[in-house]
């Protein structure tokens, strides 16, 4: 787990360069500088996150043991696509943060932590370890969602 969180780093390093060129944009730039982007973080971390998923069991079948890489894979799988979910979520957030959103983001965070505990609580005992894992990648699934329909509703162009 602390490994894969560790892949974050790549769309957080590039979302700190990308704050300055986005600070000041409005209308139509803007809309496309987050467009490009976020293609960009998608298909960059889903290249990342599908070779951490499918390198996972043969490493950990060496490295520790075959049970364990039997027990552990399904986890690295649901933790992967949670990094890929959670890596394209940088995005939004970085030009909600860029455009002084930054209330909406921390209300977002604040909604998602009820219905996350609850999630967590009822899937861990009802799944355990991958349980938690599902949990956990439900919860970036649904902080995407809700800040990608925030940013679609700030930010997009009708261009007609």
């Amino acid at each position: 787990q602390e490994a894969l969180q560790r892949l974050l780093i790549l769309p957080n390093a590039f979302t700190n360069a990308l704050l300055p060129k986005i600070v000041g944009l409005t209308g139509a730039p803007l809309w496309e500088q987050y467009q490009r982007n976020l293609k960009r973080v998608t298909w960059g971390m889903l290249a990342v996150c599908a070779s951490a998923a499918v390198l996972a069991y043969p490493v950990f079948q060496i490295w520790i043991s075959p049970d364990f890489a039997q027990e552990a894979w399904p986890i690295v799988v649901i933790l992967s696509v949670g990094i890929w979910l959670n890596s394209m979520a940088t995005i939004p957030y970085t030009f909600l943060h860029g455009t002084g959103s930054t209330k909406i983001t921390a209300l977002i965070h604040i909604a998602e932590l009820g219905v996350y505990f609850v999630v967590l609580y009822g899937l861990v005992k009802w799944m355990g370890l991958p349980g938690a894992a599902l949990a956990w990648t439900l919860r970036v699934a649904m902080d995407l969602v809700l800040l990608k329909h925030v940013v679609k509703k700030e930010f997009e162009v009708k261009v007609h």
